[in-house]
């Protein structure tokens, strides 16, 4: 009886060896994952909003609870440059063209209006 107990700790210690030895990689992958993708993102995000300055579109709304990875990330413009931020990091995108946009970040929740205006992206909140 005593070796049974005793195999069942040291196959219990096994186990917890193992889980504690492939937590962190296990981790670290799904971190690295996390950051290309929204990466990723930010860089179609850009290139839809480039597509849009070609199209014959003028107005378009956008909600960004479809277009952003969390609830957590934000966009913000400067000039040429979206960034997008989240608790992971920061992304930039050069845009074709100038921005100008009525707030300094856009948020999960929000709905933008983009319109075209001599050559310039112009957004703002709806």
């Amino acid at each position: 009886m005593m070796e049974f107990t005793l195999a069942r700790v040291s196959a219990c210690l096994c186990g917890i060896l193992v889980i504690a030895v492939l937590f962190n990689p296990v981790v670290d992958s799904y971190d690295d994952r996390a950051e290309d993708l929204t990466e990723e993102n930010c860089v179609s995000l850009g290139e839809m909003l480039d597509s849009f300055m070609g199209s014959q579109t003028d107005e378009c709304v956008l909600s960004l609870n479809i277009l952003l990875p969390d609830p957590g990330t934000r966009i913000s413009f400067s000039g040429c440059t979206m960034t997008m931020e989240n608790e992971r990091g920061s992304w930039d995108y050069e845009l074709r063209h100038p921005v100008e946009a009525d707030s300094d970040r856009y948020g999960y929740d929000s709905y933008i209006v983009l319109k075209k205006e001599s050559g310039t992206l112009i957004i703002h909140e709806a």
